[in-house]
């Protein structure tokens, strides 16, 4: 006589009591009285996992029936439809395997006839399984050794993988590699993973600024970690409200990174807000070990006027000032006046109008404009106030030449030979 189970969220009932359920294998049309195994064989996952062995015997039903299956002469489970999760094909060889194992002895040679048959059925996972149980009960035994790809050097069974190892070698990614180039390729792919992570997070920061969100600007604010610095710089690129680039100016300064950095630096030039501008030269001023590095890029910018603008050789100028760095002097007092070439538009010749029957003009041109180059000398304030500033700071010398850059040039030289003067006295 059957007895009826009900299956529910991975938990057998019978009326007596309930027992977990740890695997539930069904396999249609399987005939376990004479060890018998059908030709098709399928295998029914729950859908909270496991699996359950017996034979389907509406394999037919419909969204709104109930599955029986059978599982011996006596018993049988009823299982809800939508707690069947998957089906995938057994073969009879897998479930002879499944069945049978777990009652052969534990012992060398069980195992190995074990591990021969699995080979023979083409299940590699199995074998190997029995191949290392066998070197563990025997640890010596050359067969099971050479199964598993080890071979014996100086008297000592070694894989492949520990040979390589054992002369410094490792298999990253499929390539043999250094343990040390492993470790590195490891913390890159870590890495990665985390800037990607970052990336993700972002976008939904930088959404949540978009609708005037406090928990995301409470979020931004707590960013510190280096892998973020990338996805940061893009989100200020991108974003057009100028309190939420102050924002992300503020986290750069709090990654600190060299690269940040650098990211600050740009900024400081290339922003169109005085706010961020400013609050990105603060943030840099944090690192006094990143200063001297953040004059060089500054200066190159003043020693490059044909590459930039007027505005972006003031701002250079603006920052060196409030970084008070004498070693741009020299640099500044060439940027006092810089030259820009400009590139404008000229309409082409011959243009024709004509009279409409309403006596509306249209009018016609009679070629194709044309582009003209004009170079301008332009004198730059923010320079200038720079000049200003690092004498006072650095010379206690509140001079004002102007844009005279001969004066400002005689001035530093009196003051270098000064410098040396004294220095050399000092001795």
């Amino acid at each position: 006589m059957y007895s009826t189970y009900y299956i529910t969220r991975n938990i057998f009932s019978n009326g007596v009591g309930a027992i977990a359920l740890f695997t539930l294998e069904i396999a249609f049309t399987f005939l376990l009285g004479q060890g018998a195994i059908s030709a098709q064989i399928q295998r029914q996952s729950i859908a909270d996992g496991g699996v359950l062995i017996g034979k389907l015997e509406n394999p037919d039903a419909t969204a709104d029936e109930d599955y029986l299956i059978t599982l011996n002469e006596t018993d049988s489970i009823i299982l809800e439809h939508n707690q069947l999760r998957k089906k995938e094909v057994l073969r009879p060889e897998l479930l002879e395997y499944r069945l049978t194992v777990p009652f052969a002895a534990d012992t060398v040679e069980s195992h190995r006839q074990i591990a021969l048959m699995c080979r023979e059925h083409n299940m590699p996972t199995e074998a190997r399984l029995h191949f290392e149980r066998i070197i563990e009960l025997a640890p010596d035994d050359e067969f099971a050794r050479r199964a598993l790809g080890y071979e014996k050097k100086d008297g000592i069974w070694m894989t492949s993988k520990e040979r390589r190892e054992s002369t410094g070698y490792v298999v990253y990614g499929g390539k043999t590699v250094t343990t040390q180039e492993a470790e590195l390729l490891r913390q890159q792919d870590e890495t990665k993973k985390l800037v990607n992570r970052w990336k993700k997070q972002l976008r939904s920061i930088q959404n949540g600024l978009k609708n005037n969100s406090d928990e995301a600007r409470e979020e931004l604010r707590l960013i510190s970690a280096p892998e973020a610095e990338s996805a940061v710089a893009t989100a200020l690129r991108d974003d057009p409200n100028p309190q939420n680039r102050v924002l992300y100016v503020m986290t750069l300064g709090r990654i600190g990174t060299p690269a940040a950095i650098g990211d600050l630096a740009a900024v400081a030039v290339a922003d169109d807000d005085d706010d961020v501008r400013q609050t990105a030269i603060d943030m840099i001023r944090q690192y006094p070990k990143a200063l001297s590095g953040a004059t060089e890029y500054f200066c190159g910018i003043l020693k490059h006027p044909e590459k930039y603008t007027n505005a972006a050789i003031n701002r250079a100028g603006y920052a060196l000032g409030q970084f008070s760095a004498e070693s741009a002097l020299p640099d500044l007092i060439n940027a006092l006046i810089t030259c820009h070439t400009e590139t404008i538009l000229i309409p082409g010749e011959q243009t024709s109008a004509t009279f409409s029957s309403d006596g509306s003009i249209s009018f016609n041109p009679g070629s194709q404009d044309k582009t003209k180059n004009i170079t301008q000398e332009l004198e730059n304030p923010d320079v200038l106030s720079a000049l200003r500033s690092i004498a006072a700071v650095r010379y206690y010398d509140p001079v004002d030449f102007g844009y005279d850059v001969d004066a400002w040039k005689t001035w530093l030289l009196d003051k270098e030979s000064l410098h040396l003067f004294q220095s050399r006295r000092d001795r």
